[in-house]
């Protein structure tokens, strides 16, 4: 489901490897307070989506549409085809530059799959 970057969040402790490329952008976002503080302070949406699932990241009183929730996304989320990978023929010369924000919702109003 597509949560509001409004949405009121709390992180757990940096549960990263210390000293980790991980470890150092969770500290710079743990102190987000909502999803779009937290995506200003550098997390990208994978981020998001990854520290919800390992409960890193509460939702701080969100009821999800459908009674969703984590085990229903991880249900439903095993049901999804995946995604083609990428040709082998291209080399990464050949691919654009990424950004960490690119798939960022950053100036939408809701973080989609998140919940």
């Amino acid at each position: 489901c597509d949560v509001p970057l409004s949405q009121k969040v709390k992180f757990s402790d940096n549960p990263k490897q210390k000293g980790s490329k991980a470890w150092e952008r969770y500290g710079r976002y743990q102190s987000a307070t909502t999803l779009r503080s937290a995506l200003e302070l550098g997390a990208a949406l994978g981020d998001l989506q990854n520290d919800f699932q390992k409960r890193y990241l509460k939702l701080l009183d969100f009821t999800p549409p459908h009674g969703g929730g984590i085990a229903d996304h991880a249900a439903t989320a095993s049901k999804r085809p995946r995604p083609a990978a990428p040709s082998s023929k291209l080399g990464a010369a050949n691919r654009p530059a990424v950004s960490p924000l690119a798939s960022s919702p950053l100036p939408g109003h809701a973080a989609p799959g998140l919940c």
